[in-house]
């Protein structure tokens, strides 16, 4: 299998060097969409690359939320997330927000505890608060403990999250996700 997939990205490696920018964003959405693990990785990655055009990332998260296997969606929140960057925190924040699958949504909440930022804190905190699945709010309260013990080993703000999770633990119904909220706000003090 592993030669196979090699293959797949040296043949996509040399048709994406001989065509032109809409070409390339072209085959790169087909290879978000239909292949797996490290190409589809790279396929994220070549969408999200600087030189990408700037509708380039949006072009592959709209292909992906057309695709009806949640796994190959959250095989794609996953890329993005190893990519990393302020451009895929708006893009995850767009797939925690909308997506029809919990299981998609939570990954993408996992995925911006780990790139952090002001895109992914408001949707965190939106996800926390508001996601109609407690699995979804459960990962957003772990990601926004995360993002606090960040920022506090360098000395930034804690208020805002200390704030989101507090509002939580006073509206949240889930025994579960509450238990997670007051996990998060121990660790905080």
């Amino acid at each position: 299998m592993a030669d196979i997939e090699l293959q797949v990205i040296e043949h996509w490696v040399q048709q994406l060097r001989q065509a032109g920018e809409a070409e390339q964003l072209a085959a790169t959405n087909r290879i978000v969409i239909r292949t797996r693990g490290v190409v589809r990785t790279r396929g994220i990655a070549r969408s999200a690359a600087p030189a990408a055009s700037e509708d380039a990332l949006a072009q592959v998260v709209a292909a992906l939320q057309e695709t009806q296997h949640p796994d190959v969606r959250r095989e794609v929140v996953l890329a993005l997330g190893q990519v990393g960057g302020a451009g895929e925190a708006g893009a995850l924040a767009r797939i925690a927000r909308s997506d029809a699958d919990p299981t998609v949504r939570a990954t993408a909440v996992e995925a911006l505890g780990q790139i952090g930022g002001a895109d992914a804190l408001q949707a965190l905190r939106e996800s926390a608060l508001r996601d109609g699945h407690e699995i979804v709010r459960a990962r957003a309260v772990v990601a926004l403990g995360e993002l606090a013990k960040a920022a506090r080993q360098v000395g930034e703000d804690t208020a805002p999250v200390r704030a989101t999770l507090e509002e939580a633990r006073d509206t949240e119904l889930s025994a579960y996700v509450r238990e997670m909220v007051l996990e998060n706000l121990e660790t905080l003090k």
